[in-house]
């Protein structure tokens, strides 16, 4: 079991890094490409080439939109999988309370021992 749990651990984290770096290296040619038109836009409208940077821009941010589309699914993932683990003690322990005995716990000492326990002023 806990070989299993190493290697589904160093197999997400791995995956994340992965995801990561693939973000950054689609998120600069976008800038990159932004800026450059931004710069040329006169140059640009001049030899009438809007319709090309256009959907060169948009394959970009197609290109950069699958990636950050599997990294957030990585992540949705990862936190349903900690919710439902979450989930699962929550549920153990409630159980475990339910059936305990009522001398088990007495509301009157609990009470008691937080009025003590409180500072003075």
């Amino acid at each position: 079991m806990e070989l299993n749990q190493d290697f589904l651990q160093a197999y997400y984290i791995t995956t994340a890094r992965e995801l990561a770096r693939m973000v950054g290296i689609r998120k600069a040619p976008i800038l990159h490409h932004f800026s450059e038109s931004i710069a040329g836009a006169a140059t640009i409208r001049c030899f009438n080439q809007e319709e090309r940077f256009l959907t060169r821009n948009l394959s970009l941010i197609d290109d950069y939109s699958r990636i950050v589309f599997h990294n957030s699914g990585t992540t949705e993932w990862l936190c349903m999988r900690i919710n439902f683990l979450f989930n699962l003690g929550f549920f153990l322990v409630l159980i475990i309370l339910v059936n305990l005995p009522k001398s088990a716990i007495n509301p009157s000492k609990l009470l008691l021992s937080l009025l003590a326990s409180e500072p003075t002023s």
